[in-house]
């Protein structure tokens, strides 16, 4: 059954049959907590951890990449860093001064690759961070040798590429948990999870799971899932700074835009939001979350992704059937998130990466209606576009200011954010929104050049976005149609210079879930 909830789908398994040669219990529809203990500790066990299979892979991938460094002479230009012995001073570590996508999509995917190299050979979650991170610092001082040490790349490299890499490693245990595998699972798992694929197949693993419930994909339900997939057009209305320095005067700037998005959300935690009672404490970031949104149009193109994964948290669960109920998890967890929009005038570059954190998840289902809210709150590193830097640059045309603005428009900082979700829902139906904030100050003294710096400019943002949005779809079918209401609200300066954006859109979308 498939029901539409607070703009969610909520997938259970219809009760199973027992066969009675069947050597493990089936998690029914009423499980008792021996089965889901069972149930729990067989998902988690780890079958034949190798801890020399994924060192040889990173190694291979630093070296693949060493070769294209050091082939590319412009980057040899970046040389700055002479002798050995200043390494081990502070001194040593900068901030560089490379494009926004190479700091903030490039290096994310890369340290995702080292961590779900490890993860495909059955390490544990501590053990595969230690790996991307000896990885990223082996990149940082061994190949770069002659560049200054860069603590956004360390920071980032790691951080975000866990966060991103524990959604594809658990993507990739759900895909390849079929009790009884159909045609399609193996092009889902080589084509969205190719590293566990490639390592199942060479190592002869058979990761199927025969003695599971089947979920509606015919996957097994100990692996809990909410995917979403989206395809609308809209129209996104630009007020402020931007769209008065595109020449529209006091009428904002209009865009007609084309959206695909996807939504998955993972649980690797049998009985979630299933099992009437389930208490649970996890370490291993069993539940996770991944966004993406690709946005077109006359004059626009954009890209928004973000990750969630909850390192480690409990999750206390009462859900009688027929009954109210209520199920909560409260833990800590680590985020990524990208968005590079140029829609007009409108140029939106950020990037957050939430350092662990605050997660609250709670849900409430009484009767056929749920309930869900969703809380984050993190302290985070960030890369922000300087909305202000081209007027404040036009009226200080004499000092030389960070390397970073000056070549690339824009600035690291720190602050905290906070998001909060809201939904609520019955078949056929749902109403939600979300709120978000955040505010960032730039970090001044560690620029790549920082001795040539005469003007250390300070640079910062506030930044709210909220988003509303109705569904209404079939009681029992999958498809629906969704009404979106979103708005990006950001104020910054750089030194005495102020700016103000404001993009609103509106979306009309055709979605499904699985």
């Amino acid at each position: 059954m498939v029901t539409i909830a607070g703009a969610r789908s909520v997938v259970v398994a219809d009760p199973p049959a027992r066969s009675a040669d069947e050597a493990v219990p089936q998690v029914a529809l009423e499980p008792n907590p021996a089965d889901l203990d069972l149930a729990y500790h067989r998902l988690l066990a780890r079958r034949d951890p190798r801890y020399l299979l994924p060192a040889v892979e990173n190694v291979a991938m630093l070296s693949l990449g060493a070769v294209r460094y050091f082939r590319d002479q412009a980057r040899l230009d970046n040389l700055d860093f002479d002798g050995l012995g200043p390494r081990f001073s502070l001194d040593a570590w900068r901030y560089d001064n490379n494009g926004f996508p190479i700091n903030f999509i490039w290096h994310p995917v890369d340290g995702a690759q080292y961590h779900v190299f490890a993860r495909a050979s059955d390490l544990s979650l501590p053990m595969s961070v230690l790996y991307a991170g000896v990885s990223s610092m082996i990149w940082e001082a061994g190949i770069e040798f002659q560049e200054r040490l860069s603590i956004n790349d360390a920071l980032v490299t790691t951080g975000a590429g866990t966060s991103l890499g524990e959604f594809v490693h658990w993507l990739g245990r759900y895909l390849e948990s079929a009790p009884e595998p159909r045609p399609w699972h193996a092009v889902a798992r080589w084509g969205l999870t190719t590293t566990r694929a490639a390592h199942n197949a060479a190592l002869g693993h058979d990761r199927l799971r025969p003695h599971t419930t089947a979920d509606a994909l015919g996957l097994s339900s100990d692996i809990w899932h909410r995917f979403e997939f989206f395809a609308g057009v809209g129209l996104g209305r630009l007020e402020g700074d931007a769209g008065a320095a595109a020449g529209s005067g006091p009428r904002p700037e209009l865009a007609t835009l084309g959206t695909v998005r996807a939504h998955g959300e993972l649980a690797a935690l049998p009985g979630y939001l299933t099992a009437p009672v389930l208490d649970r404490s996890f370490v291993e970031a069993n539940l996770t979350s991944a966004r993406l949104r690709v946005l077109g149009g006359d004059d626009a193109i954009g890209l928004d992704l973000a990750t969630d994964a909850v390192l480690i948290g409990h999750h206390h669960q009462r859900l009688p059937l027929d009954r109210a109920g209520h199920a909560t998890t409260i833990g800590v967890a680590l985020g990524f998130h990208y968005r590079r929009d140029l829609i007009g005038a409108w140029t939106d570059r950020v990037a957050q990466l939430h350092l662990p954190g605050l997660a609250l998840d709670h849900h409430v289902h009484v009767g056929e209606v749920t309930a869900r809210a969703r809380l984050r709150a993190h302290i985070d590193f960030a890369g922000m576009h300087a909305a202000g830097y081209g007027r404040w640059r036009a009226a200080n045309p004499d000092g030389v200011d960070k390397a970073i603005l000056r070549k690339r428009g824009y600035y690291f900082g720190w602050g905290p954010s906070a998001s909060l979700e809201l939904e609520v829902g019955r078949p056929g139906y749902a109403i939600g929104g979300a709120l978000g904030y955040a505010r960032y100050d730039s970090d001044e003294g560690l620029d790549r050049t920082q001795e040539d710096v005469t003007v250390d400019v300070t640079a910062g943002d506030r930044l709210w976005t909220w988003d509303a949005w109705l569904r209404v779809g079939a009681p029992s079918g999958r498809a629906f149609l969704e009404a979106r209401l979103e708005e990006v609200d950001r104020a910054g300066a750089v030194g005495d210079v102020d700016a103000r954006d404001r993009l609103r859109t509106f979306s009309l979308s055709v979605g499904t879930t699985r």
